[in-house]
């Protein structure tokens, strides 16, 4: 038995592609699409390779006296350029009232931050802030759409997608699954479903469309999202405060339960060792 070596050859690669959005933005349909094409091989699921590693560089960041603040998005791209500086990047905008409310009911997010409505719109303006920065500095490198032009008009979007790829535009790009999508597990949309685009509207209540709307207006002008028929009342700014106030005590109770969970090994072994003490004392 003879063990063949695999001579990868480089210079046939092209540049790699990487997605880089909010949550919830449609990356999803936008990696089924660009998976569909003969040339360019997708990996199905995100790797949350950055978000793995971060307490790993938390940790070592604690060894050194300086500021820890950073903006996610921005060190997640810098780092892929400083590794990949020919790399194409591709970024995705949904209406942050439809991006939330899946958010709010996908299991994948459940006892997770991101169910907390203030550190999503957060999340999301911060997005639109970094890619607007990237977009000036490196327009030949970085590309951005719409979401709900992807899903109403998907054979031009994606046309102009494959021409800042310099690809051809590949027939099978628009018959595309949503498959994976966590929203309803277990459930493949055929095709380019516009079912999602206005769910929020019966989802959401009057207090999170409202603080959304108000909170993201600069934003949603930007894109082209529009305000909804949601009218400012006082019945609907009393639900706006509850809104805050559950999206506090939310936050609250997620900073505890991670806090219990990184310490729980420390707990775990006061506890063993109190135990042990107990049990000598008795005997």
């Amino acid at each position: 038995m003879t063990i063949q070596s695999l001579k990868i050859q480089r210079e046939k690669l092209r540049e790699p592609i990487f997605i880089v959005a909010c949550g919830r933005s449609g990356t999803t349909l936008l990696i089924n699409i660009l998976g569909k094409h003969k040339n360019i091989y997708s990996i199905p699921w995100e790797t949350f390779f950055f978000r793995d590693i971060k307490p790993k560089v938390y940790t070592l960041c604690n060894k050194f006296e300086r500021e820890k603040d950073f903006d996610n998005l921005t060190l997640s791209i810098l780092t892929i350029f400083l590794y990949y500086p020919e790399a194409k990047i591709i970024t995705i905008f949904r209406d942050p009232r439809a991006t939330y409310c899946s958010w709010k009911y996908s299991d994948f997010f459940k006892n997770s931050f991101v169910r907390d409505i203030l550190v999503f719109i957060l999340v999301w303006i911060t997005a639109h802030k970094t890619s607007k920065k990237l977009l000036k500095r490196i327009p030949t490198q970085f590309y951005s759409l719409r979401y709900e032009a992807l899903i109403n008009r998907p054979e031009i979007e994606i046309k102009n997608l494959c021409a800042f790829l310099d690809e051809e535009f590949d027939e099978a790009m628009s018959d595309t699954s949503v498959i994976h999508s966590s929203f309803k597990h277990g459930i493949s949309y055929e095709g380019f479903s516009k079912e999602s685009m206005g769910r929020w509207k019966k989802l959401l209540n009057e207090g999170e469309i409202l603080l959304i709307e108000l909170l993201t207006k600069k934003h949603r002008n930007e894109l082209n999202y529009p305000d909804s028929e949601v009218k400012i009342t006082l019945l609907n700014i009393v639900k706006i405060f509850f809104v805050v106030i559950k999206a506090f005590f939310q936050a609250v109770f997620i900073v505890l339960n991670k806090l219990i969970f990184k310490y729980r090994f420390y707990i775990d072994q006061t506890i063993y060792e109190f135990q042990g003490l107990l049990k000598r004392f008795n005997s």
